[in-house]
């Protein structure tokens, strides 16, 4: 077989950064690469790795960003396993949540090592690795990846999984904030330290950006072409074209400590810590004012609530999972040893967390265990394809388990 190379021009938005443009990289028989113009602030980076893919079924859904959506419910369209069976494990470690595409793929970061990996949702094999990007991924609607380089500028960039590029890597005030979010247009929605950042798909450029009173927390889509912005002093509802402030309010109790959900309704759901307990505050979306506010457990972890296909709420807390009505009422709680992120809801309404005893655990709409898996696991899972859910082990692979 004939060697072949990549060649990759890349256009930075901001002068100053150091790059290799039109740098070409020659590979090995058969291989495929994604080459990083951000690459001369680390290593020079390892050729890219690929492997032949097997079938997928490319009409289901995946799972495209933390929380599965721009609104955070963190529910799927596709069905969960039904019974807590391995069905295989990564040959490699990894860090942080995995992103699902439509078509199945599982995309993975590597931590501070800079890298990305795709997966396999057949057997977890390598299907390519990239030496660009390394955490906070997240899909776009046209199957972009977005991502933290982990580079000593601050970066994000944008990669073309199908043509094997980068697309562009845009300066960044600061290393973006779990979780980026992605509208139905493909804007990307970043937030940082000290603000939050629209990005144009096209080309990473600035489209607005609001800048946050206090430590940036996450956001979220709302109804009525609204983003919620959430820092440590409160919420605040930007427009979602301009970036202009409709409303800001500081509810409480407590204050927030993570990023935000947002109900069937509208509501916009907080988790915030006081004196202890955790809280939760659901917010009205046309002025920010308390609809209810509840102590359902022993403080809370970092996420949003996830919200089920009846508009009713899954609560992770310290001390268990508990179910509450879109009105604040407690419909039920199952007690586990510190629940992990946020819960991930299936199709038929089981619910699937992971614990910090390393407990895989499916639960029913009415609060029954389904089954329960000891797998050590260091994540909150999260629904792929084909019956299939993934969760990071405290070693770092990642397992599937399902059919």
């Amino acid at each position: 077989m004939d060697r072949y190379s990549w060649t990759l021009l890349v256009l930075l938005p901001l002068a100053g950064c150091r790059s290799r443009l039109g740098e070409t990289w020659e590979l090995p028989d058969g291989a495929t690469a994604l080459v990083d113009q951000g690459a001369a602030d680390r290593a020079a980076p390892a050729d890219l790795v690929a492997s032949v893919d097997l079938p997928i079924v490319p009409s289901l859904p995946g799972w495209p960003m933390p929380g599965h959506g721009p609104q955070h419910t963190s529910r799927s369209g596709a069905l969960g396993p039904q019974h807590g069976v391995v069905k295989w494990t990564s040959a490699n470690s990894y860090a942080g949540p995995p992103v699902v595409g439509p078509g199945g793929t599982i995309y993975m970061g590597s931590g501070f090592q800079a890298g990305i990996s795709a997966l396999s949702p057949v057997d977890g094999h390598l299907l390519w690795s990239a030496p660009i990007g390394c955490q906070n991924l997240a899909l776009g609607p046209d199957g972009t990846i977005y991502a933290d380089p982990c580079t000593n500028v601050p970066r994000l960039c944008a990669i073309d999984p199908a043509l094997m590029k980068t697309k562009w890597c845009a300066i960044t005030p600061e290393d973006p904030i779990l979780p980026l979010v992605i509208g139905d247009d493909g804007t990307v929605y970043a937030s940082f330290v000290s603000a939050l950042v629209a990005l144009a798909p096209s080309d990473g450029k600035f489209l607005w950006t609001a800048k946050l009173a206090k430590r940036g927390l996450g956001s979220a889509l709302a109804q009525g072409g609204t983003v919620i912005a959430v820092d440590e002093g409160g919420v605040t509802a930007l427009d979602q074209k301009t970036g202009q402030v409709k409303w800001s309010a500081s509810p409480g109790p407590g204050s927030p400590e993570y990023y935000p959900g947002i109900g069937l309704d509208g509501s916009i759901y907080l988790m915030s810590v006081s004196h202890g307990p955790g809280v939760t505050v659901a917010l009205d979306p046309a002025n920010g004012k308390v609809r209810w506010s509840g102590y359902f457990g022993s403080e809370g972890d970092n996420s949003a609530p996830a919200v089920a296909a009846d508009g009713s709420l899954r609560i992770a807390f310290e001390n268990g999972l508990f179910a509450v009505a879109a009105n604040g009422k407690e419909l039920w709680g199952l007690y586990y040893n510190g629940v992990l992120g946020q819960p991930a809801i299936g199709a038929d309404g089981v619910t699937y967390i992971g614990t910090r005893g390393g407990v895989v655990a499916a639960v029913g709409p009415e609060g029954k265990e389904r089954w329960t898996l000891n797998l050590a696991v260091a994540s909150a899972p999260v629904i792929g394809t084909s019956g299939l859910l993934y969760a990071t082990g405290k070693d770092g692979k990642l397992r599937a388990i399902g059919p």
